[in-house]
């Protein structure tokens, strides 16, 4: 019956499938693209996260810059930005910035913030023993939610008294002695 059913079926829905070759098969994800990128989100009024790719032609031309032993002798930091009010943050116009040390091999962290209700950007890097920093990635900046109540009323659904008991008065609850 199912030999039958593959033949009424059209060459586009007939699939042959191999489950054993399936089985058999094992194909690795790469661990990056070839691209040096990083993303930064919020997640709540304390805490963002940052994952990132860097690639290594990234690794390899800074070594070349500046000695193969760079990523030995130098920390590795992300650096965050706080750019609230910032309209074109170039790394050097921020309000503060702090830095956190980092594996750059993690691919991923949480940062806490100081401050909810603010705009930040991260920079992957290194700090040299001289204390120059050396940028590997910017992230995109990401806005982080204040963490208070908000004082947005929307007044469309605000009741009025009068309402209140027409309401009342329609639901039968004022017969109950309410």
């Amino acid at each position: 019956m199912a030999d039958n059913l593959e033949e009424r079926l059209s060459s586009t829905a007939a699939l042959k499938f191999d489950h054993q070759a399936a089985k058999e098969a094992h194909f690795d994800l790469p661990q990056t693209y070839g691209v040096t990128e990083s993303y930064l989100l919020p997640k709540d009024p304390a805490w963002m996260y940052l994952f990132w790719a860097i690639s290594k032609e990234t690794y390899e031309f800074v070594m070349s810059e500046r000695g193969g032993d760079i990523f030995a002798k130098s920390v590795s930091v992300i650096r965050t930005y706080d750019i609230t009010g910032v309209d074109n943050f170039d790394g050097g116009n921020a309000v503060s910035f702090f830095d956190t040390p980092v594996v750059l091999d993690a691919l991923s962290w949480y940062i806490g913030v100081p401050q909810g209700g603010r705009r930040y950007i991260c920079d992957i890097g290194l700090i040299t023993p001289g204390g120059e920093f050396i940028l590997l990635t910017r992230s995109n900046p990401t806005a982080i939610p204040g963490g208070r109540i908000s004082d947005v009323v929307d007044e469309k659904w605000m009741l009025v008294e009068g309402d209140y008991r027409e309401l009342l008065k329609l639901s039968g609850a004022d017969n109950w002695g309410l």
